[in-house]
């Protein structure tokens, strides 16, 4: 089910789902219960997530709107990226603009157990997502191609990515 990355201080797990959801606050309340259920964070890392989101947005403007909710590691037991493909785009703010929002397509839950770790698996992200072939990629492979590419991505070298 989860596929681990080697981060420098643990390794980190890879979750994939396509969902159906109505707005953000259903989305990351769907993100953070695999999450719960799963043993990687807390049953405060949904409401941390909530949390962040209303004070720091997270959605991307990108050539596909992604988002990359997260909470700290204080609500992370084990490290894990949740990834979930809406079928249809729903709205979250911008983190570039607050007072705009973007249609997302592609949600990916950072529950990263270390702070140094939470840092550089963002920043790498970041990268990801202004890479044409990688975006697509997220959204048209199927779930088990999307974990693998996710997890050759965050595990590269810094001088390879």
């Amino acid at each position: 089910m989860a596929e681990g990355i080697q981060l420098e201080k643990e390794t980190i797990a890879v979750l994939f789902a396509d969902k159906a959801a109505t707005d953000w606050k259903e989305v990351l309340t769907e993100c953070g219960t695999m999450l719960t259920e799963l043993g990687f964070t807390k049953p405060s890392f949904t409401e941390a997530c909530i949390e962040r989101e209303h004070r720091y947005p997270t959605g991307l403007p990108t050539e596909v709107g992604i988002a990359i909710p997260h909470a700290g590691s204080a609500h992370v037991n084990k490290s894990c990226l949740c990834i979930i493909r809406l079928r249809d785009p729903v709205m979250f703010r911008r983190i570039d603009d607050p007072g705009s929002e973007i249609p997302v397509k592609v949600v990916v839950g950072i529950a990263v157990a270390s702070d140094d770790d939470q840092a550089r698996t963002l920043a790498r992200l970041v990268q990801g997502f202004q890479d044409h072939d990688f975006l697509n990629s997220l959204v048209n492979l199927d779930g088990e191609e999307v974990k693998a590419l996710m997890q050759d991505w965050v595990s590269r070298p810094d001088d390879q990515a």
